[in-house]
């Protein structure tokens, strides 16, 4: 289990030291591959904490594993292997990219419906988001799911507004089940 605040400490030493060489859009570019990565080989991070895996060892694996990545990116992955640290990679790259976000006036919105919305649509809730969260910038994900039903769902950040129609239905099945 990650600890928040630890995770926050990395971030907030990274973005800084981003932030003061004037390389943000590289390091959050960065870190978005890695997240990938880590993210698609778990099996990376078993490595990585495998206690019979030498320090020098687990040097040479993320410097060929991330051989393409900001030195600086680099060092914090190696920092928080060698403190026994890798549950706070995933929390502290997300951290840093909700910083960059922040600072940057960016909120990044979930769009879930049953099928492509039209670029009319999506240019309105852009539009909409901006004006509502007093944002310069919204960046837009569309997800497609057919089992919603109908409706639409937006996630953003920890709020989320659903007004699907499977949404509906399993409000209205609650309904009936608390008044039998």
């Amino acid at each position: 289990m990650h600890n928040p605040i630890l995770a926050k400490r990395y971030a907030d030493a990274l973005y800084q030291l981003a932030a003061e060489q004037d390389r943000l859009d590289e390091v959050i570019q960065d870190l978005s591959v890695v997240k990938i990565v880590l993210k698609h080989n778990p099996d990376l991070i078993d490595l990585l904490d495998h206690p019979n895996i030498h320090k020098q060892e687990k040097a040479t694996i993320i410097e060929s594993a991330f051989a393409n990545i900001s030195e600086d990116v680099v060092h914090t992955i190696r920092l928080l292997v060698e403190r026994k640290r890798t549950d706070l990679m995933i929390p502290m790259i997300d951290m840093v990219k909700e910083q960059y976000d922040r600072e940057s006036g960016l909120a990044r919105i979930d769009v879930t419906t049953t099928k492509s919305l039209t670029d009319a649509q999506t240019e309105q809730l852009i539009e909409t988001f901006k004006k509502r969260l007093n944002k310069t910038d919204v960046s837009l994900n569309e997800i497609i799911d057919p089992s919603v039903l109908g409706g639409i769902k937006i996630r953003f950040g920890n709020r989320v507004y659903d007004g699907t129609v499977k949404n509906n239905l399993n409000r209205l099945e609650r309904s009936f089940q608390l008044n039998e």
